[in-house]
């Protein structure tokens, strides 16, 4: 079984999420930051612009929802939703927050670890253009996905402290 996220078991509510992650996103740089969410469809958005380039992330979590409702039959659905939309907005802060120190490190640019969520002019992000044809190209063989050969580095892990 996974190890649980400690965001799992949140309390924060979504509005509180909702302004960490506009104070963050801000801090590190974003001009405009907006949010949108649809309790119905279980998602949400968080819009901004970052370096002047719209970007989206688009949460679903549809799918933690029901698992929580099958892990958990007699618990009331409705505190489950609640959960899971609180799970989510934390989760959002916390891959936000990783995404920002990363680049303010020097480990991976924020616009690369971002990449998937930048907005084309024709109104989709990165993501949704490449993303479904990801299994296409892998199927037709293409060369377009090339992973780099790795190094074997050799190493002891014999001995001590």
């Amino acid at each position: 079984m996974a190890e649980r996220m400690p965001y799992e078991d949140t309390t924060v509510n979504p509005a509180s999420s909702m302004g960490h992650i506009r104070d963050l996103c801000l801090r590190y740089g974003a001009d405009a930051v907006q949010f949108s969410d649809d309790l119905k469809a279980r998602c949400f958005q968080v819009a901004m612009m970052m370096d002047g380039l719209p970007l989206r992330l688009t949460v679903d979590y549809g799918t933690y929802q029901r698992k929580l409702v099958e892990n958990h039959p007699r618990s009331d659905t409705s505190t489950l939703d609640r959960q899971a939309e609180r799970t989510a907005w934390r989760w959002a802060y916390y891959h936000l927050k990783l995404v920002f120190e990363a680049d303010a490190l020097g480990f991976l640019p924020k616009q690369l670890a971002l990449l998937a969520g930048f907005v084309g002019p024709d109104g989709r992000t990165v993501g949704e253009t490449i993303g479904g044809r990801l299994p296409e190209w892998h199927l037709k063989g293409e060369k377009v996905l090339r992973l780099p050969a790795a190094t074997v580095i050799e190493a002891n892990f014999e001995g001590g402290d």
